[in-house]
C-alpha cells in the first residue's frame, strides 16, 4: 500500500511539474501541426484541406501573404484570427 502512494504522489508531482512549464500544444499550433503531415513547418493546399474551408484556393491565397503556395504557422494564425464564417 505504502509503495502505491508514493507512485501515486511521484506520478501527480510529475504531472504538475509538466503543467508550470506549459507542457502541451494549444487549439493554434495543435491545428497547424496536426494539418502539417509531412513535418516541414508549412501547410500546403492539399494539407489545408483538413482546416474548415483553408482548402478552397481563393481563400489559401488570401492568407498567403508572400504568395510562395505554402502557409508559414503565423499566416495560419492570421487566418485563424481573421476568417470570416464562409472560410
Amino acid at each position: 500500500m505504502r509503495i502505491l502512494l508514493i507512485f501515486m504522489a511521484a506520478l501527480l508531482y510529475s504531472q504538475q511539474c509538466h503543467a508550470i512549464g506549459g507542457g502541451g500544444m494549444g487549439y493554434r499550433d495543435g491545428m497547424f501541426w496536426g494539418n502539417d503531415l509531412n513535418r516541414d513547418e508549412y501547410l500546403s493546399i492539399s494539407e489545408a484541406k483538413g482546416i474548415y474551408n483553408l482548402g478552397n484556393p481563393e481563400v489559401f491565397a488570401k492568407y498567403d501573404k508572400d504568395s510562395d503556395g505554402l502557409l508559414i504557422k503565423f499566416e495560419f494564425y492570421d487566418y485563424l484570427a481573421e476568417r470570416t464564417d464562409n472560410e
